[in-house]
């Protein structure tokens, strides 16, 4: 059993950058989940899983965060055109019975650690799709990596086993948090070792095996002088970026792989959302022509009251009605009354004493009068209170 799990800001930010910009007639922006969708079906056909769900950031400080205060300092706040499209984004996952997972105080990249330790665990595969190159250090026997590049017109994707990670980096995926904890990370100001870069931070982990590894053999005679400088003046910066590089598979989520088994969409909303996007063309690609003639109509509660033959004495209050034809309804809370224009006549009617509900009491009045049943006041007009609410 295989599950796939998005991580939707870094697939929905590659979308916004990699599809040119596209509005409804409202003005919203909806290309990032335009080039979203496109990837999402992308991938199921390529991996074919049993179940999808996606993670996503939540706004707010993490541990990490608090832990270093310059933790991704360096990052722009969201593009507006990007964020008005996050909330429908998500409305049409869940139109699509697709999972969202997320954790206050924690990473999507947490969260999809912990999914996938729980997959791994229950004997599932799990592909992670992303175009965080972060994710690579959890790749195991278990977990492997589609990574997303995304091009103006153009998408990429590279799935990445052990193997493959191997052949690229000459070390295990795990290592992949050494590697940083000593090169650092610009894209989230990680600080790295200053002055060593990506090809000597490669070149003594291949060598040393592990940061531990290049610590405990600072004066190996390998290590140029100038670099061991940089290395002793660096280790605090290094040891903090290898706790920032490492996601924690620890995210307190409620999360079974049976869970996100794919669905059926709920094709009424989909349609309606899609209508919003104008997403003519996904309409028809996801066959929802007339989906919205399938949206059960709300049940009316009936309420039918009980048919009697006289009104009780103890009743207070009741609605009148006053046909053309003569006849004459009553109606209150645990009963109705109806009589012909001949009953009317037979039946000597009074009201006295009764809060009556009328439509246009002005001219109720004259006809009650008419009919010979007396009555002493109105307490509500539908005429009146029609008028009131046009």
């Amino acid at each position: 059993m295989k599950l796939l799990i998005l991580d939707g800001n870094s697939v929905i930010n590659r979308a916004y950058f990699g599809v040119k910009p596209l509005t409804n007639r409202d003005g919203l922006y909806t290309h990032a989940i335009y080039g979203f969708l496109n990837i999402l079906e992308r991938m199921d056909k390529e991996e074919q899983p049993e179940a999808i769900c996606v993670a996503f950031d939540l706004h707010g400080p993490t541990f990490r965060h608090e832990k270093y205060d310059g933790y991704k300092a360096n990052r722009h706040g969201m593009p507006e055109e990007l964020a008005m499209q996050m909330p429908i984004m998500k409305d049409v996952l869940r139109a699509m019975n697709i999972p969202i997972y997320e954790c206050q105080g924690w990473e999507a990249d947490d969260v999809i650690g912990t999914v996938g330790k729980i997959c791994s665990q229950q004997g599932w595969e799990c592909v992670i799709v992303t175009g965080d190159r972060d994710s690579l250090q959890l790749i195991d026997e278990h977990v492997h990596v589609k990574l997303v590049i995304s091009k103006p017109g153009n998408t990429t994707a590279s799935l990445y086993t052990e193997e493959k990670f191997r052949e690229e980096y000459g070390f295990e995926p795990k290592k992949l948090i050494d590697l940083k904890a000593l090169m650092g990370d610009s894209s989230d100001n990680i600080p790295g070792v200053a002055g060593v870069g990506p090809k000597t931070a490669k070149d003594l982990l291949l060598k040393f095996g592990s940061l531990d590894g290049v610590y405990s053999h600072l004066d190996d005679p390998g290590i140029r002088p100038k670099l061991r400088e940089k290395l002793e003046a660096g280790k605090e910066n290094a040891y903090l970026s290898f706790d920032l590089a490492t996601i924690r598979p620890e995210a307190p989520i409620t999360f079974s792989p049976l869970d996100a088994i794919v669905q059926p969409y709920n094709r009424a909303e989909l349609y309606t959302l899609f209508q919003k996007l104008e997403f003519v063309r996904l309409i028809d690609k996801y066959g929802l022509r007339g989906a919205e003639l399938e949206t059960p109509k709300p049940e009316v509660e009936q309420n039918v009251l009980p048919r009697v033959d006289g009104m009780p004495e103890s009743v207070k209050s009741c609605a009148v009605y006053l046909a053309p034809d003569g006849s004459v309804g009553f109606a209150w809370e645990s009963g109705v009354w109806a009589l012909t224009p001949m009953e009317v006549q037979m039946n000597p009617i009074s009201l006295k004493g009764k809060d009556l509900i009328l439509h246009d009491s002005k001219d109720a009045y004259h006809r009650l009068d008419s009919l010979g049943i007396s009555w002493d006041r109105c307490v509500f007009d539908t005429a009146l209170a029609a008028y009131d609410l046009n």
